[in-house]
């Protein structure tokens, strides 16, 4: 080959080279922007689930511990999820943050015509979260009572909340009795009949945007 021919060949394969190390980089680029993703929703799982089981083991050691008090599990797994959805806003946090998730879940049920009631909800036993059938749509209706009781009438906090935890010495040993003793502090904490309560709290979870 002559020099010029040489000089061609390399330019062609310098041009060649130069390309393909610009595609390989680009590749490398994505991968490390598809990797802090997945690092950030990783991290954002993760703290979430610590944030839900932090207030669990707060409620159980400082203020309603189970070998004292009966606290229904509809507000252990509600205030739960509260919290874990709640967002650092400079030296602010915020807890009326919307999880996208429940939201659409309870959104999509009310919408089915055979939603969870909510005399189901105040009537739900530990197991079913954990194991029923129905566990997902009963802990984004846990989710979306404590949201409204907190955000929409303001009863999370407040000292009328200890009206629907009782002692373990008050409790009611007849399964029928004790459900029935339940709705009916819960009436009285809402200050209305169950069905007129569910209607407002339903209507109001339709309202909101995830």
């Amino acid at each position: 080959m002559s020099k010029a021919e040489i000089r061609s060949e390399m330019n062609a394969r310098e041009f060649q080279w130069n390309a393909e190390r610009d595609e390989a980089l680009l590749e490398l680029n994505a991968a490390d922007r598809r990797n802090l993703r997945r690092f950030d929703e990783l991290t954002e799982t993760m703290f979430a689930r610590l944030y839900h089981e932090a207030l669990h083991a707060y409620l159980e050691n400082y203020l309603y511990p189970r070998s004292q008090y009966d606290v229904p599990v509809w507000l252990h797994e509600g205030l739960a999820q509260f919290f874990q959805n709640g967002r650092l806003e400079a030296d602010t946090l915020r807890i009326d943050s919307l999880p996208r998730e429940a939201l659409l879940t309870v959104q999509r049920d009310l919408a089915s015509g055979r939603p969870v009631s909510l005399a189901e909800l105040l009537e739900t036993e530990d197991f079913e979260f954990i194991s029923g059938e129905r566990r997902r749509q009963l802990y984004a209706h846990a989710w979306a009572l404590v949201y409204y009781l907190a955000i929409e009438q303001g009863v999370i906090g407040t000292e009328s909340l200890e009206r629907i935890v009782t002692r373990r010495s008050e409790a009611l040993e007849d399964e029928t009795q004790r459900k029935a003793a339940q709705i009916a502090r819960f009436q009285e904490l809402v200050d209305r009949p169950l069905f007129d309560f569910q209607q407002l709290w339903h209507e109001a979870m339709l309202e909101l945007k995830p």
